[in-house]
């Protein structure tokens, strides 16, 4: 139960992705992209989440809508996984300069500090994660997304528990329609 309620969270708080050739090298992914262009609309991702600690990869498929209203992205990610579960994340990411945005949900504490550089698009947020015997762990993600010459964003988020690698979420997503 644990390890299943702990990959829900990592998995619901990335940006879904498939692991292609060479998606791990982000020197192949360079393209600088906005997040408004690409995700506006309908976008699909397929990924994986995955803990070596806990011997757990679990594939999803994940049905991305956006809208961009008043310099607010609003992502609405809902998530199948391969086992039939489902899940839904909502994060709302308030542009506030061109390389600059604040993301918020509300399973996350605070806020997550975006920023566009030309090696991609990074942020970082807090997640506390209740385990099955209702404690509660403070989990820190990292994320960061490229766009691909072929025109998917390649998405990979590292997990860490008090500094220590307990996970990763890797996604690619492809626009819809």
């Amino acid at each position: 139960m644990l390890v299943r309620r702990l990959f829900l969270f990592l998995a619901a708080t990335s940006f879904s992705l498939v692991l292609f050739h060479g998606a791990n090298n982000p020197a192949s992914a360079r393209e600088t992209f906005n997040l408004e262009d690409f995700f506006v609309g309908k976008t699909v991702g397929r990924g994986y989440f995955e803990s070596g600690i806990a011997g757990v990869r679990r594939d999803f498929t994940v049905h991305v809508r956006g809208t961009f209203r008043d310099d607010v992205l609003t992502l609405v990610e809902d998530f199948v996984y391969d086992d039939g579960e489902r899940d839904r994340a909502i994060w709302k990411f308030r542009k506030t300069a061109d390389d600059r945005y604040v993301g918020v949900r509300t399973d996350i504490v605070g806020t997550a500090p975006v920023r566009v550089t030309s090696d991609g698009v990074r942020f970082s947020y807090v997640l506390d994660v209740r385990n099955r015997e209702g404690e509660t762990q403070r989990l820190r993600f990292s994320d960061i997304l490229y766009k691909r010459p072929d025109g998917t964003v390649y998405n990979r988020a590292r997990v860490k528990k008090f500094g220590f690698p307990v996970g990763k979420v890797e996604v690619v997503f492809r626009r819809r329609g």
